[in-house]
């Protein structure tokens, strides 16, 4: 854990991630929606059937390193998830956050 922990906050943009070879279309993704800002995909691993993540095309390693002008960005994230989440039964939204 402590390994992928300092991997996440090393991250820089155009650093090669997984999140970014999706972005880019380099690997599949089962894509639920995009825009030119954020892109939602269902999970390679669901723990629930409707299990998918939401991610800004920005890169931004740690919300701690999130600008002021990056509030706009992760208001809309986060709406596009809530909206996603009231139509889906059993249903929970997480924010991951690395320390």
């Amino acid at each position: 854990m402590a390994d992928e922990i300092t991997k996440a906050q090393v991250t820089w943009p155009g650093s090669d991630t997984v999140f970014r070879k999706m972005i880019h279309k380099e690997i599949p993704a089962k894509i639920i929606y995009e825009d030119d800002q954020c892109f939602a995909f269902h999970d390679i691993s669901p723990q629930k059937p409707t299990h998918f993540l939401v991610i800004l095309k920005k890169h931004i390693s740690q919300i701690s390193a999130a600008a002021v002008d990056d509030e706009i960005l992760l208001g809309k994230m986060q709406i596009k998830n809530i909206m996603s989440y009231h139509f889906i039964p059993n249903r929970m939204a997480t924010i991951n956050k690395t320390k």
